[in-house]
């Protein structure tokens, strides 16, 4: 019985990776094109997620074999640096305070060139919208991916305000709610991130890609565990020094 959980369950998420992948490959690679160019101006790109939503960032942020110029923006460096105090964190209606995002945007080096990557699978917090606002006050652009379905049934008002200030949005095009297992009459295993994570994968070939299309060599990070990457990393992060949790 467990083999045959665990075979329906590759079979079910591989289906839903595939659907998803089909109905967004083109925005996907337009996504592509856009970041790509943005690095080519020596764009940082600053990605940011709430919660759960931190594993787009975190998938993407500094990995090996990832590209070098992206930043990941965290809501937890407010109390670690003492911008806000960890009991402030703690109230109920933390995430619909109106100022998180300006005490985000001024406690990194956020410079006029970078662009902003935000990643909301449930629902839009205040605190995202706020940050797309400021960011796009700024001349950045900002690109969002997304679950439609489920940040409109969970808060309409803030999914259509965000939708109409984003450069581009990449759907996941999931089911809400995304968990996708019954048992004992139980709904478990979430997708979202899943499937997410697989579009950061993609994007970042897909980036790659483009940029020597364009005859520009793409900033990739080694492995520890390869020869010389100490050095290799060192030497391409370097003209990046102040713009990580800077």
């Amino acid at each position: 019985m467990e083999n045959n959980l665990l075979k329906d369950y590759f079979e079910t998420t591989n289906n839903i990776v595939k659907r998803s992948f089909e109905l967004s490959q083109d925005d996907i690679n337009e996504l592509a094109v856009k970041v790509s160019e943005d690095m080519i101006k020596d764009g940082v790109i600053q990605l940011f997620g709430v919660g759960h939503d931190l594993a787009l960032s975190m998938e993407l942020g500094f990995r090996a074999g990832g590209l070098v110029q992206y930043h990941i923006m965290d809501m937890r460096d407010l109390p670690l640096r003492g911008v806000i105090s960890t009991e402030e964190t703690l109230a109920e209606d933390y995430l619909k305070r109106d100022d998180l995002a300006e005490k985000l945007m001024a406690m990194y080096n956020v410079e006029a060139n970078d662009a902003f990557l935000l990643y909301v699978s449930t629902e839009v917090h205040q605190v995202t919208l706020d940050l797309a606002k400021l960011a796009k006050a700024n001349g950045h652009n900002v690109y969002l991916i997304t679950n439609k379905s489920a940040v409109e049934a969970t808060n309409i008002k803030n999914a259509q305000e965000l939708f109409a200030i984003v450069d581009h949005i990449v759907d996941l095009h999931i089911a809400y709610p995304d968990q996708i297992f019954s048992l004992d009459n139980l709904q478990v295993s979430q997708v979202s991130n899943l499937v997410a994570n697989m579009f950061a994968q993609s994007l970042t070939m897909e980036i790659y890609k483009y940029m020597k299309s364009k005859n520009y060599e793409p900033a990739v990070l080694w492995s520890m565990n390869i020869e010389g990457a100490d050095q290799h990393n060192k030497n391409l992060t370097s003209k990046y020094d102040g713009r990580w949790n800077s």
